[in-house]
């Protein structure tokens, strides 16, 4: 399918300004947002962040053997975030709000990779368009605030894509290059990112089987797919390749873990997850009538951008429903695809005061609605009912169930909550279980330090409270602050000489062979394991904001 070709960088650079300000609109809200909310991060995020330390710790202290120890860093996740994140706090310091705005260099790279693949096939309106349009989906700015893979995902399957636009079919070589390069950081990024290559590779690659030109021409477009499959190759191996075994090992525990904490999947439920999803959280109800209307509107003119986009997001979608696993950031590139036919398909009203009055309704509303979320609690007004993260709606969900099964009711709760919270501040304790842990361990000598957040009897305590006739918060407070990592990462930017380890729920023996200097739980050890909690005495016991508890244990004879 041949790539029509409109316009390249030519004209004038008001469409640099009008991106530079939307970048501006975007470095200052993430900022203040950031500050306002002193939330602990997730325990994903706190994993992430606890990378990013360590890559820190290795480049400021370079050794001999400094390539190998970066390569232990992860396990499993590729490091080129993380490793972005690294960089940065050399220059800006390694806080927690600094490392997140890491983003804003993604940000960059996302909205102007969508302005210029909207202006290729459409116009320089549309590109502008679009990219507002995408950054304005409460999941790319829920996002592009946390210290997670996801956005820089989304901007790498962005700027690959841009890449294989402007390469006209792997026509131009530098431009077939440039993608190869992309393409193997994108992998470096995040694995999932081949699956957002897909379609539009395939497609360029029928194009050359298929389109008739001159052999030369054709041999040219294979040479430059071959050299950008190298390069590719080449980039992303320098990581992958010496941890093959590794990767192996940490996929299997993965799709075990997505598995049992989803529960089983069919292609129906997996239809309608992604639908639900797309439609209530990724980009809500305002974005998902604007993608419809847009897309009725390309049909109508026979748009063949339109079908381009559409495999673009159809087929991705696709790969994750058949899969047989899901998740709620999977999808996040898809939403480029969106955004792109939204925007062209507006700019496509032939009515000027209709498409005018679409294009200003867009603007504000997109604006009320980035504003309530970002800034507005579920009880400071009822506008936000409607958006995602919506209490109401989800109490209103669990008052409809008589038992409480996680693993099958969560495809159907909102998640907002946990990617684009409003700002929150309260004393999260962290400070405090860390001192008494300290208080209590003269000198600060090395010591094993146990984190459970949840009982042996029961599901995990983050998402349900186990108390007879009661259905506990969606989101406890206790687990933002009980989980392993968001203590592992505590402890290690203090530089103390703790280890700390995950006591999973669904191990029930731990508590009998672990031989731990410190545990911190969500219940009582009395309550989760009677039989040692002789052996421990309690130092601490705390409430956090949402007055959900946190135990401290130490075990008696430790450093006394």
């Amino acid at each position: 399918m041949p790539i029509p070709v409109k316009k390249t960088f030519a004209g004038n650079r008001s469409w640099f300004f009008v991106i530079s300000l939307l970048l501006l609109f975007y470095g200052i809200n993430n900022s203040i947002w950031l500050k306002l909310d002193d939330l602990p991060p997730t325990s994903d995020e706190a994993f992430h962040l606890l990378s990013s330390l360590k890559y820190s710790e290795i480049l400021t202290s370079p050794s001999p053997d400094i390539f190998l120890r970066l390569l232990d860093v992860d396990k499993m996740y590729p490091p080129f975030f993380t490793f972005c994140a690294a960089l940065m706090s050399l220059v800006i310091g390694h806080s927690i709000i600094a490392l997140v705005m890491t983003n804003m260099v993604f940000a960059a790279a996302l909205f102007f990779s969508v302005y210029f693949i909207g202006r290729k096939y459409e116009d320089k309106y549309t590109g502008l368009f679009a990219a507002f349009i995408l950054s304005m989906y409460p999941y790319v700015f829920g996002l592009s605030r946390t210290f997670l893979l996801d956005f820089a995902l989304l901007a790498m399957v962005g700027f690959s894509l841009c890449c294989l636009v402007y390469s006209d079919n792997l026509r131009r070589s530098g431009y077939s290059a440039l993608f190869g390069v992309s393409l193997g950081i994108g992998i470096l990024t995040k694995q999932t990112f081949v699956i957002f290559l897909v379609a539009p590779l395939a497609m360029a690659v029928i194009n050359i089987v298929f389109n008739r030109e001159s052999i030369h021409l054709r041999k040219k477009s294979v040479f430059n797919l071959g050299v950008a499959l190298v390069l590719a190759a080449i980039i992303a191996g320098i990581w992958h390749l010496p941890k093959l075994f590794e990767l192996q090992s940490a996929w299997n525990k993965y799709q075990y873990a997505k598995t049992h904490l989803f529960g089983p999947s069919t292609i129906l439920s997996s239809v309608t997850y992604y639908a639900k999803l797309l439609t209530f959280d990724q980009i809500a109800p305002f974005f998902t009538a604007l993608f419809l209307i847009g897309s009725v509107f390309l049909l109508k003119n026979k748009a063949k951008s339109f079908l381009i986009f559409l495999l673009w997001f159809i087929l991705p979608y696709a790969l994750f429903i058949f899969a047989g696993v899901r998740y709620m950031t999977d999808t996040i590139p898809a939403l480029l695809p969106i955004a792109l036919i939204s925007g062209a398909g507006i700019l496509k009203i032939k009515n000027q005061f209709l498409k005018r009055s679409a294009i200003l309704l867009t603007v504000v509303l997109a604006l009320i609605q980035y504003g309530i979320i970002s800034y507005t609690s579920p009880e400071e007004t009822k506008m936000r009912v409607s958006f995602p993260t919506s209490i109401k709606i989800r109490d209103s969900f669990f008052k409809r169930q008589t038992s409480f099964d996680f693993s099958q009711s969560c495809h159907i709760l909102p998640i907002g909550e946990f990617f684009y919270h409003f700002p929150r501040k309260g004393d999260w304790k962290l400070e405090q279980i860390i001192e008494a842990i300290e208080l209590n361990n003269p000198g600060s000598k090395y010591s094993e330090i146990g984190v459970t957040d949840a009982a042996i009897d029961c599901e995990r305590v983050a998402w349900f409270d186990p108390d007879p006739g009661t259905l506990g918060d969606f989101w406890r407070d206790n687990f933002m602050v009980v989980n392993n990592s968001a203590v592992e990462y505590f402890v290690n930017a203090a530089r103390l000489p703790y280890k700390v380890i995950s006591l999973l729920y669904s191990n029930k023996d731990w508590m009998h062979s672990a031989k731990l200097d410190f545990i911190i739980s969500v219940k009582s050890l009395e309550y989760i394991a009677p039989d040692i909690a002789g052996a421990y005495s309690l130092i601490l016991k705390t409430a956090v904001p949402d007055e959900s508890p946190v135990y401290v244990y130490k075990k008696r004879g430790v450093n006394e």
